[in-house]
This record gives C-alpha cells, sequence and structure tokens, in this order.
C-alpha cells in the first residue's frame, strides 16, 4: 500500500482552474472597472439619440395636433 503525504491528496482531489480563465476573468473585471469609472468621471460622453444628429442640432418633437 503507497501512503499518500496529505498535500499530495489535497492537490489531486481539487481541480486548478485554467490560466486561460484566470486571464478572461481578470481581463473583464478589468473593463468593467475601466467603464465604470469612464461613466463616474463624466469622461464617457453624452447618450441618446441626440448624440446621433449631424451638425450637434436640436431634435423637432412632433406632438398631436402639431403641423409641422
Amino acid at each position: 500500500m503507497v501512503m499518500m503525504s496529505r498535500k499530495n491528496v489535497e492537490q489531486q482531489s481539487q481541480p486548478r482552474t485554467p490560466r486561460w480563465v484566470k486571464a478572461f476573468g481578470i481581463a473583464f473585471i478589468a473593463i468593467v472597472l475601466l467603464v465604470v469609472l469612464l461613466m463616474v468621471s463624466g469622461h464617457a460622453g453624452e447618450h441618446g439619440p441626440g448624440q446621433h444628429l449631424s451638425g450637434g442640432h436640436a431634435a423637432v418633437t412632433l406632438t398631436a395636433g402639431s403641423t409641422r
């Protein structure tokens, strides 16, 4: 009978996380933190339909009964 030390038994019973999973996890967390930092600091820019208008013109809003 082969006697195995406690350390060897623990290493064999616990599967290790692959390196690529750790790398993707770290990259994902870094990207999320960057996006949050940009949003909080105000450097993310204005969002919404006005951002896509050419020339920076204000949008014309039509209401019920409007002739324009």
